[in-house]
């Protein structure tokens, strides 16, 4: 997950710069630039919604569905169970 030009300037997020005693540092800025933003300077509901989107844009959602309703079934077993 990484930042976008647009979320840099949309939230008026504060630069960083990139630490030269990195050893990724070279092929960062030689690649990006020397200014850097941190992921965690953007609101944290920006955020969530970005890791959320991240996240099921790489997942099975009907698999995750799935294992939802498994968990709702064993759930109700352990609670008859315990009755």
């Amino acid at each position: 997950m990484a930042l976008s030009t647009d979320d840099v300037l949309s939230y008026n997020l504060p630069p960083d710069f990139t630490k030269k005693t990195d050893s990724r540092s070279k092929a960062f800025v030689e690649r990006f630039g020397d200014m850097t933003v941190e992921l965690d300077a953007l609101p944290l509901p920006i955020l969530r919604a970005k890791i959320r989107e991240a996240i099921e844009a790489n997942l099975d959602l009907s698999e995750l569905e799935a294992v939802r309703e498994v968990e709702a079934r064993e759930v109700t077993q352990l609670k008859e169970l315990i009755r």
